[in-house]
């Protein structure tokens, strides 16, 4: 038992010590996860309110969304913007929440987001110093229930 102490007193094990902490650590923190929103205003965290009713919803509540690839800006931060509030949404939740993004590219995707009443809608593109013009599906429908609530032509995360 001295022996041990005295190693433990010595410079030697102080890179043991530190290893060994680092792979407790490690094992400690493999479930936790956390997130923190160092936005001013908040703006990638949802409220008290919305967490409440996520996580006590009685009914399946999914939410699938429609955005197409490679927007041109501002519009790809429109739908990153959208997943990254629906992780935060999922986390809150209970098991009853969910969401899935649909590839645009497809077209039985194209017909399920029509399905719903999801438009295309025309978005000013840049490309090689020329403005033209790209069709683009932007939007999202809510189902619980029986009930079914659109959101088409999201152009921006404002009223979010």
């Amino acid at each position: 038992m001295k022996k041990i102490l005295d190693w433990l007193k010595s410079s030697k094990s102080d890179f043991i010590l530190f290893v060994l902490i680092l792979i407790l650590a490690n094992i400690a923190g493999r479930g936790a996860f956390l997130r923190f929103d160092l936005t001013g205003q908040k703006s990638y965290s949802i409220s008290g309110a919305s967490k409440d009713v996520v996580k006590t919803l009685q009914e399946p509540l999914s939410v699938k969304v429609f955005f197409s690839d490679n927007l041109p800006a501002p519009y790809n931060g429109t739908a990153q913007y959208i997943k990254d509030i629906l992780v935060e949404y999922k986390g809150a939740a209970n098991k009853n929440f969910s969401y899935a993004f649909f590839n645009m590219n497809k077209p039985e995707n194209q017909r399920i987001a029509q399905g719903y009443g999801i438009r295309q809608v025309q978005i000013q593109e840049v490309k090689n110093a020329e403005v033209g013009f790209k069709q683009a599906y932007m939007g999202l429908a809510i189902v619980y229930g029986d009930s079914i609530e659109l959101m088409d032509g999201i152009t921006s995360d404002s009223g979010f």
